[in-house]
């Protein structure tokens, strides 16, 4: 039902306030937030929170001890500082002037982060795990050209990479990077591909990473080779031991390996056009796959009264239509797909998914059992034991007496206080539920407080001290004034002063956290009393423009990016925002993130939003 409200129209009058214009003193505000437009080939709104966006994010330097950051210096860690992106079965971290450095994640390649490394992220806890920088193969061009990458174009499942050489538009390679293919693509046209062979493994600085070129032993001796083949077997020497990557195309290449020397690589010479495959070296069955890549899918969601079905369908390019073409299942996909076609010598294990297995179907079709909890889940309160039902309406006497909720309360930040109006409403919602002698009482004054504060913080005279939300027009979206003066410094973790306001709001972090508690108060109040939104229009508006941050369904929507935290593969919610993790993407709260959908859910449920 939600879906029908997102529409062209433009956010609220009181989010109209865009503070990528204002400026505070000596700084324009706008520059606190991470933002780089040549980044962008496609039109805003950008996405912020979802499986891949942090490649697009400038790295920040941190250039004062208030914790401020300074996004347009060269960091002082070049692509080692970019968040990778977990591809499924791979992560991959990307370079602007050079490719793609491609991790895969097995029980004996998680290493602990030498001292040295996380130092240089300012970190000190060199317990972390994480992909080794170490374990990647590498795809890209000779980096003595000049180099854009942007992004030139996304969906649900996939997002392209265009790396444009010497300002060229013609001169170009790229990249579409797909949840679970078992390749990582890059076409060439008018570039040649380049592999490069650099160090990065400091314990074993001076030894060459290339050890074998399809199966000839490489050293100081044996430093130059060139050899003909549709699939270029490369074992790199990370950590003392052979780590395989096989390098594929459509039709057979000469590759010639300069190692030692100039160029220290390996490479194709006078391409016009090359599509090359990269892939873990430990499944030969790929070679089959080799010619038909993925370069994106269309997501369909289709809701039923017992069931939920997903479908990808997925788009092919390379090869001709007739050639075999194969993507990874991961785990739950295994578990829900209807009339699977798999080719079970294709599988890889995923450090995050598991045995991932092959499947050849043009189109896939999930489904998953759907629940209907309502407002109290399968809990009737009314025919609770006597005792236990005393008990309750003591206690809740007692919250109602003591709950007090201000404008300044818990420093006014949308998570906090929105925690206290979700508090208030769920005490309304027992209240109404036990139905004892004082408890309608109880009932309306906690719906008048929550009608009140939801009025006061939506006007459009709230002075920003009171941290009012405002609409950040260059990525969109709706964010706390005060998250916006003081994002901090994303990647520096400790309670100095101006790092993430309001818990990273204004770095588009934890929004449905945080609006998910406004809009499951908002759901509570409006099934009690359904005339409050429709004789307050104005506050309805705005808390559709809530839930439209955080789950707007619309890619035409032109204010809110298209579902800003949901990953429709993993079938999770993230939780980042504009923030350099060193990890990759995370979850982080499960529950809250129910919580989000979940108020969605209860405030469709009242269909007061379509009266």
């Amino acid at each position: 039902p939600i879906s029908t409200l997102s529409s062209s129209s433009a956010a609220s009058d009181v989010y109209k306030r865009q503070v990528s214009t204002q400026s505070t003193g000596n700084a324009v505000i706008q520059d606190k937030i991470s933002f780089n437009k040549d980044y962008w080939g496609v039109d805003p709104p950008y996405p912020t929170t979802n499986w891949w966006a942090l490649t697009f994010v400038p790295n920040p330097v941190q250039t004062a001890d208030n914790g401020d950051c300074d996004y347009f210096k060269t960091p002082p860690v070049d692509y080692y500082r970019r968040t990778p992106v977990n591809t499924s079965p791979y992560f991959l971290r990307d370079d602007d002037n050079f490719g793609l450095y491609i991790d895969y994640l097995n029980a004996d390649l998680e290493t602990e982060w030498n001292s040295s490394f996380v130092n240089s992220w300012g970190y000190t806890n060199t317990s972390w795990k994480i992909v080794s920088i170490q374990q990647c193969g590498r795809i890209g061009h000779y980096p003595s050209n000049t180099t854009t990458r942007q992004l030139t174009s996304y969906d649900m499942i996939s997002h392209t990479m265009t790396w444009y050489i010497n300002g060229s538009r013609t001169l170009k390679m790229w990249s579409p990077v797909v949840r679970g293919s078992p390749f990582i693509t890059m076409v060439y046209e008018g570039v040649d591909p380049f592999i490069p062979n650099d160090r990065f493994d400091p314990p074993n600085a001076g030894v060459p990473p290339i050890l074998q070129v399809n199966g000839t032993t490489m050293n100081i001796n044996m430093s130059t080779i060139s050899i003909t083949t549709d699939a270029l077997h490369l074992t790199f020497n990370t950590r003392g031991t052979g780590r395989d990557w096989v390098y594929y195309t459509e039709q057979p290449v000469t590759w010639h390996c300069i190692l030692y020397t100039a160029p220290d690589g390996c490479f194709v010479s006078n391409n016009d056009k090359l599509t090359v495959r990269l892939a873990n070296g430990l499944n030969p069955a790929l070679y089959n796959y080799k010619s038909r890549y993925p370069v994106g899918a269309s997501v369909d969601v289709n809701i039923g009264t017992n069931t939920v079905d997903i479908s990808y369908t997925w788009s092919f390019q390379g090869g001709s239509s007739s050639d075999p073409h194969v993507v990874l299942a991961g785990y739950h996909h295994q578990q829900t797909i209807s009339n699977p076609n798999y080719d079970k010598n294709v599988m890889i294990l995923d450090g995050n998914l598991g045995q991932m297995i092959g499947e050849t179907s043009d189109s896939w079709k999930m489904s998953i059992p759907l629940i209907s909890p309502g407002f109290l889940g399968n809990l009737d309160i009314k025919y609770s034991p006597q005792d236990m039902t005393d008990e309750l309406v003591r206690q809740l006497e007692l919250d109602v007496q003591t709950l007090y909720i201000s404008l300044d309360s818990m420093n006014n930040n949308p998570y906090e206080f929105g925690k206290q109006l979700a508090k208030a409403a769920q005490m309304a919602l027992v209240a109404e539920a036990i139905n004892c002698a004082q408890c309608s009482d109880w009932a309306a004054y906690l719906r008048k407080m929550i009608k009140d504060l939801f009025s006061i913080k939506f006007s459009p005279t709230l002075s920003e001290t009171l941290n009012t939300f405002v609409y950040e027009s260059r990525y969109g979206g709706i964010i706390s004034y005060n998250g916006y003066l003081l994002p901090g410094c994303p990647w520096l973790y400790g309670p100095t002063k101006g790092f993430m306001a309001d818990f990273g709001n204004g770095i588009f972090s934890d929004h449905h956290f945080h609006y998910g508690y406004w809009i499951y108060a908002a759901a509570i109040v409006a099934k009690q009393d359904p005339s409050w939104l429709m004789d307050d229009p104005d506050t309805k508006e705005r808390i559709i423009d809530l839930i439209r941050d955080y789950a707007n369904p619309s890619k035409s929507d032109p204010f809110f990016t298209q579902f800003r935290h949901k990953d429709w593969w993993m079938w999770q919610s993230y939780a980042h925002g504009l923030v350099d993790t060193g990890s990759g993407q995370g979850q982080e709260s499960a529950s809250e993130a129910i919580n989000a959908y979940y108020a969605m859910y209860l405030l469709g449920f009242t269909e007061v939003l379509f009266c």
